[in-house]
């Protein structure tokens, strides 16, 4: 607990907020910079340029948008019964309010959004400013509306009382939805109830289509109590129960598949690079392109975008047709980290970067769609807001799995003027559940690692590989061409497979089937016949099946001409060495299919004249 000076229990009109910080200790104003770190940026000259900042309204404002609602509670109920003049107590505030007062008392004294003391509180006059819209859902003083009390407005319980005398039920309840706030009321044509208020002194006319529910009524209509009631503790609501092994077998999964995902991209893109567009990003034609080639939605493509370039594996290259997104040599490691450590590497990367991926495909405010990659998704907030909503879903019990809602709910509890939106929320999440941080709906044990405050790359990759599979390094091929592998396929395995053969179903089991065009694509992109035939029977247990030898040796019809597939890794840019086996391979298949005119397209990063 911070030691504050002790101070009068008067607050005289215009408290001079540096005074009061020159005679706090060095714990006081450590403990201020600490929840108010915006006083230190940038580094104040003296106590005095500290307090002109802190009294501003623009850091009065943040400051409010980070307190929960029971402090803002307080803080709303002092705008209303206090002034510097006329200070109230704390007792008082507890009366009003119906809980403990406090607290949140204590916390806006440290914060310096209120002075005074215990016995004598007000607040500062930024704060006053910025609450005084709207506190407690309280409409504006008759003084502000150009009213006096005296013209026969009810400001007591017995006038209001007296006022509603013989009034008809839709007026009674009307009166009531608006005394709770907000206090404005909106219609198209006014209704009977209304013009029944209006001419009772209850209500006040603002214009052709709005009335208002002066304050001084409002209170009189509550009664001694500002408000119905405030949750003491952040709501948890009730939230659908998983299992441990659901869970961990969902997070890794998803893993796993987002990996996969970064390495297709990759691939794709060294072979057909999309262009940058004049104002960044990927274009909408290339990023269907993408989605089409994931067999997923174009959210997730972007998703899968947004990350390769957070994780620095794709980038600018330039050349004389313009600039394309192309691999970097980063994303063309031929022999990549394992999978935990990848994962790691991307979740943390994920969690501290400022990029939006979900704000791709929304329109800004000049109506320019936001594109993939775009320069103009970057967010200063969005790090706080990944981690502010894995911290909820934390805090709910070990399995639960509660929703955008519920998540939303709750963190609006803890900064209620500065909650983000449920779409928001439910898009941060939807992200977590594509990297794996969580599991059928409830916060995995790697996404428990990742929030802790000793995480490390790689404690998070150990916490990950718990709830991976084991590796297999066996297949069964079948006569018809399918092969299915027993578990997780190992990475040798699972890059043959890749290269060779279409992908019809994934769990604790994968299924692949080898087709003309599967192993055509792998014999353009550089493998042997014979190479395709000795991997697959070293993986095999029941050998290779005679019709997958004949597709493989036997070259594939002609198509009439020969175009450039792409080059393998080792051409792609940033990359000296050039493979002679794809080269070769690119010569058999040339005159093997009859193609006697060749037709060699480079790639648009590398073009030779």
């Amino acid at each position: 607990m911070t030691s504050r000076p002790a101070t009068p229990e008067t607050v005289p009109s215009g408290a001079d907020l540096a005074g009061t910080l020159r005679g706090w200790d060095d714990d006081a104003l450590a403990h201020l910079l600490r929840t108010r770190p915006d006083l230190a940026t940038p580094p104040p000259s003296s106590i005095t340029a500290m307090a002109t900042r802190a009294g501003s309204r623009a850091s009065v404002t943040h400051a409010l948008g980070q307190l929960d609602r029971p402090t803002l509670t307080v803080a709303e109920t002092l705008a209303v019964m206090s002034t510097p003049s006329s200070p109230t107590s704390v007792r008082a505030l507890t009366e009003a309010l119906g809980f403990e007062a406090d607290d949140g008392a204590a916390r806006l004294l440290d914060r310096a959004l209120a002075l005074g003391s215990p016995e004598a509180i007000s607040l500062v006059e930024g704060a006053r400013e910025a609450l005084a819209s709207a506190p407690l859902g309280l409409g504006p003083p008759l003084r502000a509306l150009g009213l006096r009390a005296a013209d026969g407005w009810p400001t007591t319980k017995p006038a209001v009382t007296a006022a509603l005398t013989g009034a008809p039920e839709p007026a009674k309840r009307m009166l009531t939805a608006l005394m709770w706030g907000p206090a404005v009321g909106s219609f198209e044509h006014v209704p009977e109830p209304v013009h029944w208020l209006l001419g009772a002194k209850l209500l006040h006319r603002l214009s052709e289509t709005q009335v208002v529910l002066p304050r001084e009524v409002a209170l009189a209509l509550r009664g001694g109590r500002l408000v119905r009631e405030v949750p003491t503790a952040a709501p948890l609501t009730e939230a659908p129960a998983r299992g441990a092994s659901t869970v961990a077998a969902e997070a890794a999964r998803a893993g796993e598949s987002v990996l996969r995902h970064l390495d297709q991209l990759t691939r794709a893109w060294a072979q057909d690079p999309p262009p940058v567009l004049r104002t960044g990003g990927v274009g909408v034609r290339d990023m269907r392109a993408l989605a089409g080639m994931l067999g997923a939605e174009v959210e997730h493509a972007a998703l899968i975008a947004e990350l390769a370039g957070m994780l620095g594996l794709v980038g600018h290259h330039h050349g004389g047709d313009g600039s394309f997104w192309a691999p970097t040599a980063v994303g063309l490691e031929p022999e990549p980290d394992p999978v935990q450590g990848r994962w790691a590497q991307m979740v943390w990367t994920w969690l501290e970067s400022a990029r939006t991926p979900w704000l791709v495909g929304t329109r800004t405010d000049k109506g320019v769609l936001r594109a993939a990659l775009a320069p103009d998704l970057q967010r200063s907030w969005a790090p706080q807001l990944r981690r502010r909503v894995l911290e909820a879903l934390d805090r709910w019990p070990a399995g639960s799995a509660p929703d955008a809602a519920a998540v939303q709910e709750h963190l609006a509890w803890h900064t209620p003027r500065s909650a983000p939106p449920e779409a928001t929320v439910a898009a941060v999440l939807a992200e977590a559940a594509a990297l794996g941080l969580t599991g059928a709906g409830a916060l995995s044990e790697p996404g428990r690692v990742l929030l802790a405050a000793e995480a490390t790359p790689a404690a998070i990759a150990e916490a990950f590989a718990v709830g991976l599979p084991p590796l297999v390094e066996e297949m069964f091929i079948q006569g018809d061409l399918t092969g299915i592998v027993p578990g997780r396929p190992d990475p040798a395995l699972a890059r043959l497979l890749e290269a060779t053969a279409q992908v019809e179903s994934r769990g604790s089991a994968m299924t692949v089937r080898f087709t003309p065009d599967s192993v055509r694509a792998a014999l353009d992109g550089g493998w042997l016949p014979e190479q395709i035939l000795t991997d697959l029977g070293r993986f095999s247990r029941t050998g290779v099946p005679q019709p997958l030898e004949y597709l493989c040796m036997t070259p594939p019809a002609p198509t009439g001409s020969c175009g450039w597939a792409g080059p393998p890794r080792s051409c792609a840019p940033g990359r000296t060495g050039y493979s002679l086996r794809w080269w070769a391979r690119r010569a058999w298949l040339t005159w093997g299919c009859g193609c006697w005119r060749p037709r060699w397209r480079w790639p648009r990063w590398g073009r030779r004249s």
